[in-house]
């Protein structure tokens, strides 16, 4: 089992073009610019990876130890960080340090926005700052936004969205395609998310 683990380890190398997890950032805002830095589709590059899991199904956020571990592995190399590091970007890992988990296979987490989904699809769009997401390259979904408490950004003090301003679709990044380049647009109209 070890040697089969270390063997998956060793075909998975850091990405070609880095892509660095900020210390805010939500991990599917990470795979999602990831994808979008090495130019290919979202699941293309899920696929790629993890072709035995269709991992948009899932609340990417609250991580995967629960589901198979070896996923957060493989993503902690692509990012080039510690597996520890990594690991403590999850939803999981904010519950348990917060007392408000006691086991990591338990999946439901109080206090977070839900993504109601249907396979890729979600009925509700993700929070974001319109602010924060102005510029193309440090434009990222923030950890802390999934949570029900956070209404405003604290940086800007402004109210969060969930819906694209131009065309009222909810903000989906995860459907986002490679031409796209940046998180900070809607994956419906096109048109770069703005205030």
């Amino acid at each position: 089992m070890q040697k089969q683990e270390s063997l998956q380890s060793n075909r998975i190398k850091p990405l070609t073009i880095k892509t660095p997890l900020y210390y805010d950032e939500s991990i599917s805002s990470w795979l999602i610019r990831a994808a979008l830095n090495q130019g290919c589709d979202i699941l293309t590059f899920t696929q790629f990876y993890w072709p035995d899991y269709r991992l948009w199904t899932y609340d990417v956020d609250k991580g995967f130890n629960h589901i198979d571990g070896q996923v957060h592995k493989d993503m902690a190399i692509l990012a080039d960080m510690h597996y520890r590091a990594f690991n403590s970007k999850t939803l999981m890992s904010f519950a348990e340090r917060m007392g408000l988990s006691d086991s990591s296979k338990q999946i439901n987490i109080p206090w977070t926005q839900p993504l109601t989904k249907r396979n890729r699809r979600a009925l509700l769009g993700y929070q974001y700052c319109p602010l924060c997401m102005h510029s193309d390259k440090e434009a990222r979904l923030k950890l802390s936004w999934r949570f029900t408490w956070t209404l405003y950004c604290v940086q800007h003090q402004i109210k969060l969205q969930s819906t694209c301003t131009q065309c009222e679709q909810p903000y989906q990044p995860q459907l986002l395609e490679a031409n796209m380049r940046y998180i900070n647009h809607c994956h419906s109209c096109k048109s770069k998310l703005a205030q």
